[in-house]
């Protein structure tokens, strides 16, 4: 799987590829120069149950660390990955 990050006009957008199939998304909006909300994160239906919506918190976490930014997550799913990664927690507002 690989995930791509685009970013135009404040929002933000991870996206999941399996090969050509899109396998799933997570939606940001930028809020300042460093604080970003997720908005929402959503698995392909025929990728559900496979660790994708993880990877792309997941991967939402080594960007944001590695360019200084954090995340107000408002999207359940994400809200709930955080809490259950407390090594994640760093990249919180």
């Amino acid at each position: 799987m690989e995930i791509r990050f685009t970013e135009s006009n404040g929002k933000g957008r991870f996206t999941a590829w399996d090969g050509e199939d899109e396998a799933g998304m997570m939606v940001l909006s930028r809020v300042n120069e460093h604080l970003w909300i997720i908005e929402h994160t959503e698995t392909g239906p025929d990728h559900g149950g496979m660790g994708v919506g993880k990877a792309l918190v997941e991967a939402g976490v080594e960007w944001a660390r590695a360019n200084g930014h954090r995340f107000m997550p408002l999207c359940p799913f994400a809200r709930t990955q955080f809490d259950r990664m407390s090594k994640w927690r760093d990249v919180l507002e």
